[in-house]
């Protein structure tokens, strides 16, 4: 039996899953993260990132637990005239940024917690890295999202800075009653 037949094999045994993987699977996959990968391997491995994280937890976490930003930034780094791996990092990084601001108005999200001011200054290096990937029509499409993530990040920051003896909503309340003054 081939891999293809197996991939088909409707009720593959568990106890074979995971060996395959690790013996044939895994050591393609960690070539993302090494120097010289070609950049259409680094775009399939992208891809298929959800295939191979879910079945081997612990060699993904020995890849450091790249996300699909992270294996969409590294195919373009290789290869930035590839228009696939551009969109895919857009729409990734789009994803990203929603996630961080979907608890709004309680606070910007970093991975499952609340972000520190360390990573808020990330999340605006990520903005402005995200801007610059954008041609006209994207910047039209996500601009609301930009904008949003443009006043949330740094004030957020801010935020955290200060004393945080109130939430943040309240805290924004009181910024903007100040500048209304």
């Amino acid at each position: 039996m081939n891999a293809f037949e197996l991939r088909r094999t409707p009720k593959m045994p568990s106890g074979f899953a995971r060996p395959f993987f690790g013996a044939c699977c895994f050591p393609n996959l960690s070539l993302v993260t090494s120097p010289g990968t070609q950049p259409r391997p680094a775009r399939s491995r992208s891809s298929r990132k959800n295939s191979f994280a879910i079945p081997n937890p612990e060699g993904w976490e020995a890849l450091g637990r790249p996300g699909d930003v992270d294996l969409w930034k590294e195919a373009y780094r290789r290869d930035p005239s590839s228009d696939v791996a551009r969109v895919k990092l857009v729409a990734s990084t789009a994803r990203f940024i929603q996630y961080t601001l979907h608890e709004l108005p309680a606070g910007v999200l970093y991975g499952n917690n609340g972000a520190t001011v360390e990573q808020c200054k990330d999340l605006e290096t990520e903005l402005a890295f995200f801007r610059g990937l954008l041609t006209s029509t994207e910047s039209e499409q996500f601009q609301n999202l930009v904008e949003l993530a443009s006043v949330h990040y740094p004030a957020y920051r801010a935020y955290l800075s200060q004393n945080q003896r109130q939430g943040y909503a309240t805290f924004l309340a009181e910024r903007d009653g100040a500048s209304n003054d």
